[in-house]
């Protein structure tokens, strides 16, 4: 089969063409002329220099494939716009070089996030059919493309996939608190627990493979997470246990992390960056409960995440160790 990844530079995207050519796909990038291609090997796959702002550069990436994966995106940015052309313009002229060059497309997979359905009231499981209310710019941006992506069904065969917050070898997303923890700092934040699924990348690329596979049956909308809930606490106690520190808790609270946020926000305009640590994310942060429902995805894909928690989190501090991120 003939595969095009876009987004296949990054933490997600690399995974998953890992494991197309693993299985024996012909694998095709889009890949952007600054992209740095240190997980990708260019003697096992086809490189297409272009980006889904350019829909003159997306022809020759979609012309001849089977199946697209739609990986590319921004998970920060400095602003709504930003956002809302990275994630919502940029899946647009994707659908639209679809629908254009290669009509017979057998599939089109979208990465959408759990950010686009918000967070669950009380505690509650969201399922796919409940109303969206997304609480920050980027889950917007997201729930937008996924309506993009639903409306292109009467020409286009295509899935959305809303993973929950993802983490693994190549992370750069939870890497500072596995680095802070390694250093015996435990920060958390306010003095409410907070509830939220996880997801471990090979499980990501799994669910998003039966995706590919299954055939139309109606909203292919599917939360993939894990079964069970954790808490920060959890997490933080698996990260150390990883790494094999002793540490001591910084407890943040709440009113002061948005302060936090608009100081980095501020600091990183004036390095002409994009600040990792912002209102968008604390905001999605303070909420209590990140909580999904996957039996969609069970029932219709027989999907399953495999990797508990603790397995996960040594293994992604495994890879950090030997590539001297911690």
């Amino acid at each position: 089969m003939h595969v095009l990844v876009t987004g296949a530079t990054g933490f997600i995207g690399s995974h998953l063409v890992d494991a197309l050519l693993a299985r024996g796909d012909e694998v095709r990038c889009l890949v952007r002329p600054s992209s740095s291609l240190r997980w990708l090997d260019p003697r096992r796959v086809e490189l297409v220099t272009g980006d889904c702002g350019d829909p003159d550069s997306l022809k020759p990436a979609v012309r001849g494939v089977d199946l697209v994966f739609h990986a590319a995106g921004a998970v920060c940015a400095s602003g709504w716009s930003d956002f809302l052309h990275a994630n919502y313009l940029g899946t647009g002229n994707l659908l639209d070089a679809c629908r254009r060059v290669n009509p017979g497309l057998g599939r089109l997979v979208f990465l959408s996030s759990q950010a686009a359905s918000g967070p669950s009231p009380e505690g509650r499981l969201v399922c796919e059919d409940d109303p969206p209310r997304p609480i920050s710019a980027y889950g917007w941006s997201k729930l937008l493309a996924e309506r993009d992506v639903l409306a292109a069904r009467a020409d286009l065969p295509v899935a959305v996939v809303r993973p929950s917050p993802v983490y693994g070898p190549r992370d750069r997303g939870f890497h500072a608190l596995f680095y802070m923890i390694r250093k015996g700092v435990r920060p958390l934040l306010g003095s409410t627990r907070r509830y939220f699924q996880l997801l471990h990348v090979h499980d990501l690329v799994a669910g998003c493979l039966l995706a590919a596979e299954h055939e139309p049956t109606g909203e292919e909308v599917y939360f993939l997470a894990s079964k069970g809930g954790c808490c920060w606490e959890d997490l933080e106690d698996a990260v150390a246990a990883a790494c094999g520190s002793k540490t001591c808790t910084l407890r943040i609270p709440e009113r002061l992390s948005t302060s936090v946020a608009c100081a980095a926000e501020l600091w990183a305009g004036l390095c002409g960056r994009v600040a990792t640590v912002n209102r968008d994310k604390t905001r999605e942060m303070l909420a209590r409960w990140w909580l999904c429902d996957t039996s969609r995805a069970r029932e219709r894909l027989g999907f399953t995440a495999a990797t508990p928690l603790r397995t996960g989190v040594e293994d992604t501090a495994r890879w950090y160790r030997t590539h001297g991120w911690l």
